[in-house]
């Protein structure tokens, strides 16, 4: 998911690993309060991959939209406009978790006690994991970045903030508006068909 929302390798190997560390964790932490692997604790884990993956994925996205081309300022542009949103939810999250610590029904107690943990860690390696990483050997410029073939620039995160914030009253006009309404296979069968007419 990273890397389709980035299109950058470095970042999305970083926040990989960030995810790992998250998950390790849970786990290890859940198997030492007595945890056993049932029915119920099967689907926690399958939730935890993608509790885990929103504040890496959140981070890495700001980190690459920023328009500072080295990676202090653009960890610091993460923090800034990320930070505050990632540690509301996690709190939040967290606090969901608390409420369903009374509850006398086993399923509600583990499912609280495991969103507690995965939140905490997931927060945890997001910013004292993720955040560091890409400060110290964070991608600069655009190294490590795939472009996408110009028809699909719509799709990209780039090409849609482009899009939105260039002359919106020009494509009003022209109706030629995002993409055209054009899928991706059809915005990729159109550029195929353009070099082989190049060629």
């Amino acid at each position: 998911v990273l890397f389709l929302t980035t299109l950058n390798v470095v970042i999305s190997i970083y926040a990989i690993v960030s995810i790992a560390g998250t998950l390790v964790t849970t786990v290890g932490t859940l198997v030492l309060i007595g945890w056993q692997l049932n029915i119920l604790e099967s689907i926690a884990m399958s939730i935890a991959v993608g509790l885990s993956v929103d504040f890496a994925v959140h981070y890495g996205v700001a980190y690459r939209l920023c328009p500072e081309p080295l990676r202090g300022d653009r960890t610091r542009y993460a923090i800034k406009h990320m930070g505050p949103a990632i540690t509301m939810a996690a709190v939040t999250t967290f606090i969901a978790g608390t409420m369903m610590m009374p509850s006398r029904i086993l399923a509600y107690y583990q499912l609280g006690t495991f969103l507690m943990l995965i939140m905490f860690y997931s927060w945890l390696f997001a910013n004292f994991f993720f955040l560091p990483v890409c400060y110290l050997f964070g991608p600069q410029r655009n190294f490590a970045q795939i472009k996408l073939p110009k028809s699909l620039d719509c799709y990209s995160v780039e090409g849609i903030i482009r899009h939105s914030t260039s002359d919106a009253d020009a494509d009003d006009e022209s109706g030629d508006n995002l993409c055209d309404g054009k899928t991706m296979s059809e915005l990729l069968l159109l550029e195929t068909e353009q070099n082989e007419e190049d060629a």
